[in-house]
């Protein structure tokens, strides 16, 4: 039986990019699972939490509608990693019906961690490319976003 790899290398031209994104995506999910065994977040947790750090000053209504999710469902979510002292939500001054995310201490020092694990996991799958052509696959991922 041929496994994802053997099918990949004997289609590598044939397959769309969709295909490899899903395989990168499928080995940082089970990278992550498993460096945090222990954690108690969501994966739609741990992704706003990660995109949180980086959106200062967003709204709820903005990650909600950022990730396509319901504003009630994005609630949930939120309050989880508030109850877990990882973001703080506070009503924003030019708009009191929205709240403003922001992360707390603990939470820089938890995305600290996702990014070092991040790092980690980019090095292991890149460890065969070199420095040039990994400068070139980031240009051309930028380029399709």
């Amino acid at each position: 039986m041929k496994n994802d790899k053997t099918v990949i290398s004997e289609n590598e031209k044939n397959l769309s990019i969709y295909h490899y994104v899903e395989e990168l995506i499928y080995s940082y999910q089970k990278y992550v699972i498993e460096e945090f065994r222990d954690n108690t977040l969501s994966q739609k947790e741990y992704i706003l939490l990660a995109r949180i750090r980086y959106l200062e000053g967003v709204t709820q209504k903005e990650l909600a509608n950022q990730y396509n999710l319901t504003e009630g469902y994005t609630a949930k979510l939120l309050h989880k990693l508030e109850e877990n002292n990882l973001i703080e939500r506070t009503e924003n001054p030019d708009n009191r019906r929205q709240k403003i995310v922001s992360l707390t201490g603990d939470g820089y020092e938890y995305t600290n961690k996702i990014n070092r694990i991040t790092n980690e996991w980019e090095g292991n799958i890149t460890s065969n490319i070199t420095e040039e052509e990994l400068k070139l696959l980031k240009s051309i991922l930028n380029k399709m976003i």
